[in-house]
């Protein structure tokens, strides 16, 4: 797989298992409603993260919870940041469209 393959025009890319892929959007498609989807989810994505972000900031989590939670709790956290980041990228690249 070749991670410098260009955006296609007319697309926006999606993250699916740390895998960019690449969705071509159609002249008919809703874009209004493309939108509001991503930002649904996005919303979501950040409120999780959030939370996750302040479980891992409380000392009694860190100190009580097992090293392998907290270690695979901070990479969830690492890979909703990730999530957050390609979202917004993609609301950014959909109002280019």
């Amino acid at each position: 797989i070749d991670e410098k393959i260009a955006k296609p025009t007319g697309s926006i890319s999606s993250l699916v298992d740390e895998i960019d892929i690449f969705i071509p959007l159609k002249p008919q498609m809703d874009l209004d409603k493309e939108r509001k989807r991503l930002k649904e989810n996005l919303e979501i994505i950040e409120k999780e993260l959030k939370n996750l972000e302040k479980k891992l900031l409380s000392e009694d989590f860190v100190r009580k919870a097992p090293s392998e939670i907290v270690r695979k709790e901070k990479e969830k956290s690492s890979a909703l940041q990730s999530k957050v980041k390609k979202l917004k990228r993609m609301l950014r690249e959909i109002q280019k469209i």
